[in-house]
């Protein structure tokens, strides 16, 4: 049996409003958006579970976890393309 269609809504995409929040936004009990410097707009996302488990969403600060553990952004010249500040994203990492 195929698997059900599905997509998005036929809406265009200017009628909806990006959310505008300055460094944390409570999105849910228990989910916090958490803005990043970096190129793009998209947030971290802290989550915490009933069971107290917490995760943390680091959307593109790095591409992996070794970045992470070596405290290492992305190499230099796709840094440079990406238009990134360097200090900054090696204060986040450095942070998470």
């Amino acid at each position: 049996m195929p698997a059900p269609k599905r997509s998005f809504t036929s809406r265009p995409a200017g009628c909806f409003t990006p959310l505008q929040y300055d460094q944390y936004h409570r999105f849910a009990p228990g989910v916090v958006l958490i803005r990043q410097q970096v190129h793009t707009p998209q947030p971290m996302i802290y989550v915490r579970l009933q069971m107290e488990t917490e995760y943390l969403l680091v959307g593109d600060v790095v591409w992996n976890s070794k970045n992470l553990d070596q405290l290492t952004g992305r190499p230099l010249l796709t840094s440079w393309g990406l238009k990134e500040d360097r200090q900054i994203q090696g204060q986040q990492i450095e942070f998470l």
